[in-house]
């Protein structure tokens, strides 16, 4: 113990010296021996065995290769061409017949248990066009809401299974995808998911200057290894946006999403016959930063990319009930931006779908639509025209939800509001998570703002920050939860 005690640096804990027990008798000690020696000789005889079967694999294994090479020396010749017969031969075998198959196969068969209006079915042989015929490869599908731009999609991605035609279904967002997904019974992914390459995430660099991180990362754009026939299919297509756009720490690709999205299907060569549809309503509101959905512009496409492009739109509502009060209103917006007239909105309400309440009964109808219940709250939204009002509607409801409860606690929603990545996963703006538990306890950090004041004076302005760890649970677009490890603000 003193030894080791001496050569050691820091403590440690040594037991007490244990008196060995004497073995019973001699004759266990003999047994033991007896034993030993028995399993010695077995070994013994097992690896002679052993050693003479390996022996005589080798012997095996060389006579067996010359009588290979001899067998090669002789017939190799004629081996080589009676597998060159077979395979023509089987090749010959198949006939598919791949555009006799197409031919056949009619793009209003997918349609054929419905009734197309008007415009969808003239929509549906221009797209048959634009995929068959057309010289363009870009297609614009533009209309209203409850057109039926989804049920043109879903009968799309039957048409394309039917034919054998490859084709890949996105959306800008997790939740847009997922939508998409369900409805046409198709796998759909993020825009992001799809062409940019998360496993080989790079840092930026000055080209040829070592040292130059900045530890600023991004994603690079992944290799296109998809079929040169492939349809490419974006659903909510207002919301590409191509204006540049980062993270604090990360960008994807270039910064710009269409660019990147243009650049990973490569549709400048001629050996090839990709097509590339882009769906969406212009109606709806334009990515941030811009005046228009460039996807959904025909003239930005041909002036910035160069690409002429096939384009539709409809405009015959057929989703909705005719008495319901939505697609009226929903019109009435419609021809004030058709007309640029922003200040005479007159909204009409109805007592089916569209009803006017009053402060007082906004918790109590919200709470009805969701059952009282807070997992139903992601199909019931309450929305407000200033950040105060919804902070102020959201404590309300939290409230009811969390009684008494000024801390974040396991259930409560969050939101993300900003782009996040982690694990090789992306949580974007908007998305909404869970908390499953709650880490630590609160972290306060107090920082000093100073700004100029009514008469030019310098205000200073102390805010207090809380944060919080917490293990948070998101949904991706097909559903999945994945749980995440993190830090949170909680004021």
């Amino acid at each position: 113990r003193w030894l080791i005690q001496t050569i050691n640096t820091s403590d440690i804990d040594i037991p007490e010296f244990i008196e060995p027990v004497e073995p019973n008798g001699i004759e266990d000690l003999l047994a033991v021996e007896k034993e030993n020696q028995q399993l010695t000789e077995k070994i013994t005889q097992e690896s002679k065995a052993l050693a003479n079967a390996e022996a005589e694999l080798l012997l095996v294994r060389k006579e067996l290769e010359e009588a290979q090479s001899k067998i090669t020396e002789t017939n190799n010749f004629h081996q080589v061409e009676e597998f060159k017969a077979a395979s023509n031969q089987a090749a010959a075998s198949f006939d598919l017949q791949m555009d006799v198959t197409r031919a056949k196969v009619n793009i209003f068969d997918s349609f054929a248990e419905h009734t197309l209006t008007k415009g969808q079915s003239e929509l549906v042989k221009e797209l048959d066009g634009f995929l068959n015929e057309s010289k363009n490869s870009l297609f614009l599908l533009n209309g209203y809401a409850g057109t039926g731009k989804t049920f043109i999609t879903h009968g799309l991605t039957q048409y394309l299974d039917s034919i054998g035609r490859q084709f890949v279904l996105m959306a800008p967002t997790g939740k847009a995808a997922k939508v998409i997904s369900d409805k046409t019974g198709q796998e759909a992914s993020t825009i992001h998911r799809v062409i940019y390459n998360f496993e080989n995430i790079k840092e930026y660099k000055v080209d040829g200057l070592d040292g130059s991180e900045t530890f600023r990362f991004y994603a690079e754009i992944k290799v296109n290894q998809n079929t040169s026939e492939t349809v490419y299919i974006v659903d909510e297509s207002s919301m590409v946006s191509d204006i540049y756009s980062d993270a604090e720490f990360f960008r994807f690709g270039s910064g710009y999403l269409l660019k990147d999205l243009l650049n990973y299907i490569n549709s400048d060569h001629n050996d090839h016959t990709k097509k590339i549809i882009f769906i969406g309503d212009n109606a709806q509101l334009p990515p941030v930063g811009m005046n228009y959905s460039p996807a959904l512009n025909m003239d930005y496409l041909k002036d910035k990319y160069q690409f002429n492009s096939d384009s539709y739109e409809l405009t015959e509502v057929v989703r909705q009930k005719v008495e319901s009060g939505i697609m009226p209103n929903a019109k009435i917006l419609r021809e004030a931006l058709l007309n640029k007239t922003f200040n005479q909105l007159d909204f009409k309400t109805n007592d089916t779908d569209v009803l006017s309440l009053n402060t007082n009964d906004l918790l109590r109808e919200f709470l009805n639509v969701c059952q009282g219940r807070i997992a139903n709250t992601k199909d019931s939204i309450i929305i407000a025209s200033s950040n105060s009002q919804v902070s102020q509607y959201n404590r309300v409801v939290r409230e009811h939800f969390f009684p008494e409860q000024k801390e974040v606690v396991p259930g409560d929603k969050v939101i993300s509001v900003a782009n996040h990545y982690a694990n090789e996963k992306v949580i974007t703006n908007g998305e909404f998570g869970m908390v499953k538990q709650v880490l630590s306890g609160p972290e306060i950090r107090n920082v000093i703002l100073r700004k100029k004041g009514k008469n030019g004076e310098t205000l200073t302005i102390k805010v207090e920050l809380c944060f919080r760890n917490v293990e948070l649970g998101f949904r991706n677009e097909n559903g999945e939860v994945s749980f995440f490890v993190c830090k949170i603000i909680e004021n």
